[in-house]
């Protein structure tokens, strides 16, 4: 009989700023003149502080980490359980027929196996809850993302892991922060629509490039 096993492996820049110049001379000091604006064809946002730092991706972080620690206890506890049958089980095997103890102990890994699979099945929906929610952000985002692009008349706006340099000031990350906190807050009874899924060729959008 073998011994049970159930563990469950589970599934965040502020980058942007002005800076002003004192005078120090006798005379009285100027008022500090902001950066100007950066007219350019692209902006940059950082996707996973975007979700991290925003509202809702705080608040699914939150939600999800707690099912995870109430999963983990659950599982905890099962595992005490089935310890305790087991022990149970072997401690009665000299008093027991072989045919009726090899039945009870077929019966126990099966209900093992069954146990390990419903878990394992609700440790992978928190993963793909959390990858769900974050594709769901990402498409309520973009039309806020496309009217700070039109605002500021760029054409295009990176993922900063796709970029290997470039001026702070194009950074929105902070700015769309503030906008989608604004639009959908943390996203509680918000009717967000899921995105379709994914085709397997089509690469995921908030996946890491290789370039």
């Amino acid at each position: 009989m073998r011994r049970l096993a159930l563990t469950i492996c589970l599934a965040t820049a502020l980058l942007s700023g002005a800076v002003g110049v004192l005078a120090q001379e006798t005379t009285p000091p100027a008022t500090p003149t902001p950066a100007p604006t950066l007219r350019s064809p692209f902006l940059v946002v950082d996707q996973e502080a975007l979700f991290a730092n925003s509202a809702y991706g705080q608040r699914v972080t939150a939600d999800i980490e707690t099912e995870s620690r109430l999963l983990a206890e659950e599982n905890r506890r099962l595992e005490a359980e089935l310890s305790a049958e087991e022990r149970d089980l072997t401690e009665r095997r000299p008093t027991l027929d072989p045919e009726e103890f090899r039945q009870l102990a077929d019966d126990f890994d099966a209900r093992v196996t069954q146990i390990r699979t419903e878990q394992d099945a609700k440790a992978r929906a928190l993963t793909e809850r959390g990858d769900m929610e974050r594709r769901r952000f990402l498409s309520a985002a973009v039309p806020i993302l496309g009217q700070i692009m039109r605002d500021v008349g760029a054409g295009a706006i990176f993922d900063q892991r796709s970029v290997f340099l470039s001026d702070d000031r194009l950074d929105i990350t902070d700015r769309a922060i503030e906008a989608i906190n604004m639009t959908i807050g943390d996203g509680t009874g918000q009717l967000l629509t899921a995105p379709e899924p994914l085709d397997p060729a089509t690469p995921d959008p908030a996946a890491p490039s290789d370039n």
